[in-house]
């Protein structure tokens, strides 16, 4: 932030005589410009906060799921469901719904981060860890220790997916891939979410409401 400079009247050794009362006005003139340049920072600030809030505002395919379209080109990608925990202008991401792991290991969320648990479960159990996610009526839980109370709580969800790792995107990049057709949006129904088996997950939400987003 570059700082105010005063300029004074007249010039070195011709300086213009001081107006009378002078040392009344000049530290009210500076008190002014002091007062400018806060204003001025503020109105920054506030545009700066303005900016980010409008950039880090849910859009609609927050929530939503993304499944992979018969014509999705990476094998690896092929008949995945992601829910999409967020979605902004910025980034979006997200965890893969329908490859569980292997006698109850957490299933494979996505390539990033793969030290990291997450948890979708149904809200018939809320622990102080668990973020209701109110729109879709379902409870989010990050972090082994929130996965490790879900798991050894008295009372079980009745359904619960876990995973490790997450599924990730930069500004823009997933509604390019939908454009190529590689991706859909679907709403998420979470009556047949949760009474469908992972392993039919994907024929159960091609066939949900398509949902276009608008640019």
């Amino acid at each position: 932030m570059s700082q105010s400079r005063f300029m004074t009247d007249g010039k070195p050794g011709h300086q213009a005589p001081p107006p009378e009362h002078s040392h009344e006005k000049k530290p009210e003139k500076a008190k002014k410009t002091g007062m400018d340049a806060y204003v001025l920072l503020a109105l920054g600030l506030l545009l700066f906060m303005i900016g980010g809030h409008f950039n880090n505002a849910p859009l609609a395919g927050q929530h939503k799921l993304l499944v992979a379209t018969p014509q999705m080109p990476m094998k690896e990608l092929q008949k995945t469901v992601i829910f999409m925990a967020g979605h902004n202008k910025t980034q979006a991401y997200g965890i893969v719904i329908n490859k569980p792991g292997v006698k109850g290991a957490p299933g494979y969320g996505g390539p990033l981060e793969k030290d990291k648990v997450y948890a979708l479960h149904s809200l018939d159990v809320r622990l102080p860890e668990t973020q209701v996610l109110q729109d879709v009526e379902i409870g989010f839980v990050e972090g082994q220790a929130g996965v490790d109370k879900l798991k050894s709580a008295k009372t079980k969800p009745l359904w619960c997916i876990v995973v490790r790792g997450y599924t990730g995107w930069g500004a823009g990049q997933v509604e390019q891939e939908i454009s190529a057709g590689n991706w859909e949006f679907v709403e998420f129904d979470r009556n047949a979410i949760t009474s469908t088996p992972s392993v039919k997950l994907w024929d159960v939400a091609k066939k949900l409401p398509k949902f276009q987003l608008t640019h």
